[in-house]
């Protein structure tokens, strides 16, 4: 990930095939140059804040209060275009 970009985890310790976060990203922060995928699914829910994300050929701008599902097989990247930092819970189950 870069710069201004924070991935917290909400859980004590590891949790065996899921990650339960809360996401922040700073004004003009990405989550890389490139589109990246991985096995798993990810469901995200926005809190403050605005966030885009780019799936495949597809962008949503997500508003607090928004939420989105996608396989995290598909190519995607998340970025803040706003002017304020965005924060979110985000959840990434993996696949066996």
């Amino acid at each position: 990930l870069k710069g201004g970009v924070t991935w917290s985890r909400l859980t004590a310790l590891a949790e065996n095939g899921a990650e339960f976060l809360e996401i922040t990203y700073a004004p003009g922060a990405m989550s890389g140059d490139n589109m990246s995928h991985h096995e798993g699914r990810e469901f995200g829910m926005i809190l403050e804040g605005e966030l885009v994300v780019e799936l495949g050929f597809e962008s949503y701008t997500l508003s607090a209060g928004d939420s989105i599902i996608f396989e995290s097989t598909t190519p995607h990247r998340l970025a803040n275009k706003g002017n304020g930092q965005m924060r979110a819970v985000w959840v990434v189950l993996s696949r066996p």
